[in-house]
């Protein structure tokens, strides 16, 4: 009856095994060949339970796969990886009786042994026919365990307690009532211990722990740890290497290498330490979630980490640098720097000296300019070839690099001879500049020549010269220090418009084009998107995201530049995740960048020192293998089915809109919108007729309602822009409200949208052609929060449905603007928190499920002309779940119900002569933790249901 199409949760386990990549996500476990970052197989080995470790024997033909409880043994066919039958069960899946922290094959692949919560070992066969089973002596709860060695006689168990210890025991070891004798302990700790893992090469130990540390141990004549007893265990010394602190919340993994170690953790840091404690990489790569999974393979120098934004994500451990530091000859003082499209680095020096660097890393004089010395401004064309200098007295110099060399080109003056205060290249071949008066002047290159353009007359202020710049089609946009971006058309002085207070106080950082719109980038952390109209040429804004980062500096298609306190940060847009980090000392200070196809290249200078760091693209992102989705807990969800795949928009308390696609088993996501100031907690679409687009609203948190503009095709081209953002903003006594549900609906051939509140309250809106909300009326249901909002069609009449946290469900009129309640019922003890309507003529059976772990089946009837709803019938029951629900459907014989409890229940009902009744027939257990609700599509006669909550599972129900 239930087959799982595609599960996105937290990715618990991972691991490289030859060529292939093994990942445990739920119980599923997948497999991804590692040179095409393909999924090859999807098993699905626990029903409910997450694959928290993968264990293969040293041939590397069986796994030992565990979580929880459970544990099974599966082979594998290395020849016929890729066909169907790739490996089978060589035993049964048995559940034990205690939870497995740490398994490993020993006697030659023969046995493997497995070490459990409450510090005990088990050795088993391939049948699961335990041999030796033996408790240690320190009777505790253990949080983690690492087995070391491969033989019984030699096995040790180093196991990490909920006391900051670490015990070292050894299960042959016993003394007279059997129990295993502790041999070394391990204190320095001061929190619970999480991770252990032990490099017998290098003699190591390594311990990871919720004090925010880890500690590096050496065994100090390693050797001796094979055969250590109760009589020799003084032999064996065990001192602490060094301990390091480098993240921001729990430590959950560590990893030893033979050059280095690593330490993941909490706060979605992932960090490379040497032997001595230096702090070698820092990367912070899952959304600033946990990171659960972590493992390396040493032959390619690959990491490969799963957090709980559900991506797994790959990158090369040596992060290829180079890193150059020079000085100026003559000790010079450097002032401003700056690199060509080459690759070649460009200063200019206190003294008024502009040097350019060689390949050969050896300096040359390009000129002296002493009318610059006191002050210059060095801006690079966005070509990379041109380099302009300009001065307090108006001066203008414009470089060319050609084969190595860099020449001056054209030698200009301004007729005012005043100082410049901006200079901006709008293309290779055209700049502006600014100077005291409130006017910017545009000039060109022609032959040897700079030729005067036009003006633009600049707003009054006290300093009203632009910090940014860019063309667009026939259009100049420029950005000031108060964050207003001003729009005019070439071949006028005057202002088209102006977007004022588009970014904060400190300024526009940035303006940039892309194919279809402007970029502006702001010191407020915002990236905001904009296009021209059509009819007036106005600039308008189409799109605000909120990063987080301060200072944003630049934008290159995913990679985002910026700065945060004395460091300059190269992040993933996408997902928001810090690939590279260099102290720079600040973005107040000279810096430059390049970006190419396949390299990324910064220099800066501090400490009178020019610094120059290059390194490839490649090592510097990480290959997404499963791509990372929310962080958090998501609210709400809508599903598309397009042609073969399934377009699954979402929110959450992540406060992000994200849209993906799920096609042959693998998700991608399409678009990842910050623009809530909250969490989303509802969502509602609206397909606008005629076309391909959908209306989509989104409220959530601080009483916010979006509206989107969502266009997809069935090539799975998306698009989603936001068109309207209502929020109001709060009284001085007022408390904070959510929008808890949305509902759109037309009435009388008007779009109408209702939002239910959690003070009580239902707010009315009309939505217009372009998507503006109108608000027309507020109604109070109760004095309780709304829960959901439905609506219904009855006697040609449109009625509207809400329930709230009273238990109440309420029938309203809408067939006006203005609704107007009919009756209401108790449905529930408290709060009603899904629902599920089948209209049948005069008749509704409406099933709804509630926090009292009660599922409802109720029938009404509605009579005419007053539109009376009375209630016939009703069947509850409280056995079903044994959680709150928190979504259902229903359809003719069956239902779907879904709870906190992780069940997802097909239940059968009846109706005869108004008795109603229902029975669950068929239940599946879903890894995602806290499911939130459920969405259902149709087609070719099959239910496809996608359970969310902690992630997310799509489902094929077959009834």
């Amino acid at each position: 009856m239930f087959q799982s199409l595609y599960i996105h949760t937290d990715i618990t386990c991972v691991e490289i095994i030859g060529n292939y990549l093994f990942v445990g996500t739920g119980g599923n476990l997948q497999i991804y060949d590692t040179l095409t970052n393909n999924l090859v197989q999807r098993h699905q080995i626990f029903d409910g339970q997450n694959i928290t470790g993968i264990r293969p024997n040293s041939t590397e033909t069986i796994l030992i796969i565990y979580g929880g409880k459970h544990i099974t043994l599966l082979r594998i066919q290395w020849k016929s990886i890729k066909t169907n039958s790739t490996s089978s069960s060589t035993g049964n899946q048995r559940k034990l009786s205690d939870w497995i922290l740490d398994a490993k094959w020993i006697a030659n692949n023969g046995k493997f042994a497995t070490v459990f919560m409450h510090n005990k070992i088990t050795i088993w066969d391939e049948a699961f026919n335990f041999e030796m089973s033996v408790k240690c002596e320190e009777r505790c709860i253990l949080y983690s365990a690492h087995l070391c060695f491969d033989t019984a006689s030699e096995l040790i168990v180093l196991s990490g307690t909920i006391f900051s210890e670490i015990l070292l025991w050894k299960p042959l070891c016993q003394n007279e009532n059997g129990l295993a004798v502790v041999l070394k302990r391990l204190n320095q700790h001061k929190g619970v211990i999480f991770s252990i893992n032990y490099n017998p090469t290098k003699g190591l130990i390594c311990s990871a722990s919720d004090d925010r540390s880890a500690i590096l141990w050496r065994v100090k004549n390693s050797s001796s740890l094979t055969s250590i007893t109760p009589n020799n265990s003084h032999l064996t010394e065990i001192v602490m290497e060094c301990q390091v602190y480098g993240h921001l919340s729990r430590v959950f993994r560590c990893i030893i290498m033979d050059d280095f170690f690593m330490t993941a953790g909490e706060d979605s840091f992932l960090l490379l330490w040497n032997f001595q404690g230096l702090l070698l990489r820092k990367i912070n790569i899952h959304q600033g979630g946990s990171m659960w999974a972590l493992c390396y393979n040493s032959k390619t120098d690959v990491v490969c980490t799963g957090g709980n934004d559900g991506a797994v994500l790959t990158f090369k451990a040596n992060l290829k640098a180079l890193n150059q530091s020079t000085m100026l000859p003559q000790l010079e003082s450097p002032k401003n720097v700056g690199l060509f499209k080459s690759g070649r680095l460009v200063c200019f020096s206190e003294t008024g000296t502009l040097y350019y660097n060689n390949f050969e890393n050896k300096w040359s004089i390009v000129g002296d300019f002493t009318g610059l010395q006191k002050y210059c401004i060095m801006q690079f064309s966005p070509c990379r070839r041109l380099l302009s200098l300009s001065g307090f007295e108006g001066q203008i110099y414009i470089f060319r690099e050609q084969e190595r060399v860099v020449k001056l080109q054209h030698k200009f003056r301004l007729n005012n001879q005043s100082r410049i205060f901006s200079f901006h290249w709008l293309d290779c071949r055209t700049f502006l500049v600014s100077q005291k008066n409130s006017v910017a002047t545009i000039y060109f290159l022609k032959n040897n020549t700079i030729k005067f353009a036009q003006n633009l007359k600049l707003p009054t202020s006290k300093k009203p010269w632009p910090t940014a710049a860019c063309l667009y089609k026939d259009h100049i946009l420029l950005g000031d220090r108060k964050g207003n971006i001003h729009n005019y058309k070439i071949g006028s002085e005057n202002r088209l418009n102006s977007l004022w207070r588009a970014h904060s106080y400190l300024g526009v950082t940035c303006l940039q084009r892309s194919l279809k719109e402007i970029v502006s980038l702001g010191r407020d952390g915002l990236i905001k998107k904009y296009l021209l109209d059509s009819e007036d040429g106005h600039l308008n804004c189409i799109e605000t995201s909120k990063t987080k980062f301060s200072w944003l500096a630049a934008l290159d298609n995913n990679l985002l530049l910026s700065f945060g306190g004395n460091q300059f940060i190269v992040s993933d847009l996408k997902f928001q995740r810090i690939l590279f980090q260099v102290p720079c000392g600040g973005g107040h200070r000279s810096w430059h960048h390049l970006i190419t196809s396949d390299a990324f290249q910064f220099s800066f200078i501090k400490e009178k020192v020019v610094h120059s760091i290059k390194t490839n693209r490649e090592d510097l992102e990480p290959t997404s293998v499963v791509e990372g989705y929310h962080i958090k807990e998501i609210n709400c969800a809508k599903i598309l089915h397009k042609a073969d795949g399934l377009v699954v928009i979402s929110g959450g308390e992540d406060t992000v809109l994200r849209i993906s696609l799920i096609k042959e088993h693998q998700l991608r996501v399409l678009e990842s919108l910050k623009v809530h100031l909250s969490s989303i907690r509802a969502m509602d679409l609206w397909f606008i007729e005629k076309s391909s687009k959908y209306l989509l609203v989104t409220g959530g948190g601080r009483a916010q309602i979006i509206c989107w503009e969502l266009k997809c095709d069935q090539k799975f081209s998306v698009t989603c822009k936001e068109k309207y953002n209502f929020y109001e903003p709060l009284g001085h006594e007022d408390s904070e409200t959510r929008i808890m549900d949305v509902l759109i609906t037309k009435v009388n051939d008007i779009l109408l949208l209702f939002a239910g509140r959690s003070d009580g309250s239902i707010i009315t809106f009309k939505v217009s052609r372009d998507h503006q909300l109108i608000k027309k009326n507020s109604i109070v249901h109760s004095q309780h929060s709304i829960t959901k909002l439905d609506r219904i069609t009855m006697i040609s009449a449109e009625i509207l449905l809400t329930m709230a946290t009273d238990g109440q469900i309420k029938f309203w009129s809408i067939s006006e603007i203005n609704p107007v309640e009919l009756s209401s019922f108790q449905m529930h003890q408290s709060g009603i928190t899904s629902i599920s309507c089948l209209v049948n003529g005069n008749n509704l059976w409406l099933l709804s499920g509630g926090d009292d772990n009660c599922t409802s089946l109720a029938l009404f009837a509605s009579e005419e002309p007053n539109l009376i709803v009375s209630k016939i019938n009703s069947f509850q029951s409280s056995g079903v779940h044994c959680a709150q629900i928190t979504g259902c459907y229903l359809i003719e014989k069956y239902f779907i119900t879904c709870s906190i409890d992780q069940r997802i229940i097909v239940s059968s009902w009846t109706s005869t002569n108004g008795e109603v009744e229902f029975k669950a027939i068929k239940t599946y257990n879903t890894a995602i933790a806290d499911p939130q609700g459920l969405q259902v599509a149709t087609w070719d006669n099959k239910l496809v249901v996608c359970v969310y909550g902690n992630g997310f599972e799509v489902l094929d129900i077959t009834l």
